[in-house]
């Protein structure tokens, strides 16, 4: 918001020679002079006869200056000079004050509409500026002023007094909804909610530790509703269903985005693990005893799967269980036989094993 101040200009055809260019480029000033007019400091606005406007706020120590042309004008030239009384400006013996011996000036290229000035103030917390604009037509005469909201030397000048803003710390920085969030929920689960209190709540389980709960939601959980169920009918219940939740206290308000995608129900993994075929092989009984270890029993068995197959599965029964049976029986010829079973995931797949254990 801008306060347009109403004061007395003082209009002459002037032309100005004068040049210096300590003036900061406005290229690196204007983001600035925007967040300022975009803060809680309003700009001070001074027009300047029909040529245009002053506008003056600032962010901290930096004063900022914006000039700008009204239609069928350009800017032409600004003498300027800041100062903290003034007592500073050089002020003739008559009280005239000469535009050309003001600190600062800059004339502008043609078709120039809009200019910003940057200038550094720390020396106290109001500023008094004094500000000489030409505007300059294509047909018609140039026209130039002084700027300002006080006038000085019998009213043969006018200047600007700026207080320098601070600006207020918003109220409502801190006040938050969280962050977006969103959550998956299979189709057979969706189809099964009852009510809208049901919905609600599942969009209510995404919002973040501490936020309020008695917010509104915008599209309505009803309408969420309807639009899942009109999907359905349609054959494509599957997708996105986003829903703005806002919170209130005060003057504050906050907003997140919550979103529930449904997904096909969860089938059976698709696994294509394989164990290969099962196989046996024959040992005499002279071969078999001479298996010292579990290990080299191992290893007989092993030498049976197919190539490729991990060789990380589990025995059912256990190897030593083998052993064990082998080691108890009178006549322990015969076949001897496990399971041996791999894992992937949650898939598995088994082969069985066979050693089949002969006469000399």
């Amino acid at each position: 918001m801008r306060r347009i101040i109403t004061f007395l200009v003082i209009g002459l055809l002037f032309s100005c020679s004068v040049e210096d260019d300590s003036v900061q480029p406005e290229d690196q000033i204007v983001e600035s002079f925007a967040i300022a007019e975009a803060g809680s400091c309003e700009a001070d606005v001074f027009n300047v006869l029909d040529g245009g406007a002053i506008e003056v706020t600032n962010i901290e120590d930096e004063i900022y200056i914006k000039i700008s042309a009204n239609p069928g004008f350009e800017l032409g030239k600004v003498s300027f000079q800041v100062s903290k009384d003034i007592s500073n400006f050089p002020v003739e013996n008559n009280g005239k004050l000469n535009p050309q011996k003001l600190a600062n000036s800059k004339s502008f290229e043609p078709e120039t509409f809009s200019h910003t000035l940057g200038v550094n103030w720390t020396d106290s917390e109001k500023a008094v500026i004094a500000l000489y604009v030409t505007f300059k037509q294509k047909s018609g005469p140039t026209v130039s002023g002084w700027a300002g909201n006080l006038s000085a030397g019998n009213e043969q000048w006018s200047y600007v007094d700026y207080v320098m803003c601070t600006p207020q710390a918003d109220p409502c920085e801190e006040f938050s909804a969280g962050s977006d969030n969103k959550g998956e929920i299979q189709y057979s689960n969706a189809k099964a909610i009852e009510s809208k209190d049901e919905a609600t709540k599942l969009y209510l389980s995404l919002l973040d530790k501490g936020v309020s709960r008695n917010g509104t939601f915008e599209p309505r959980i009803v309408t969420i509703i309807e639009m899942f169920n009109n999907n359905d009918l349609n054959g494509n219940p599957y997708g996105e269903y986003s829903t703005v939740y806002t919170i209130s206290e005060g003057e504050c308000s906050a907003s997140v985005r919550l979103t529930y995608e449904v997904i096909p129900d969860f089938s059976d993994p698709i696994c294509t693990l394989d164990a290969g075929a099962s196989n046996s092989k024959e040992i005499t009984i002279s071969e078999a005893r001479a298996l010292e270890s579990k290990d080299e029993v191992t290893k007989q068995y092993l030498s049976l799967l197919e190539s490729g197959v991990p060789r990380d599965g589990v025995f059912d029964p256990r190897i030593m269980e083998i052993i064990e049976l082998f080691n108890s029986r009178e006549n322990p010829l015969g076949d001897y036989t496990t399971l041996y079973t791999i894992t992937d995931g949650e898939c598995t797949d088994s082969v069985e094993l066979t050693i089949r254990v002969v006469a000399d």
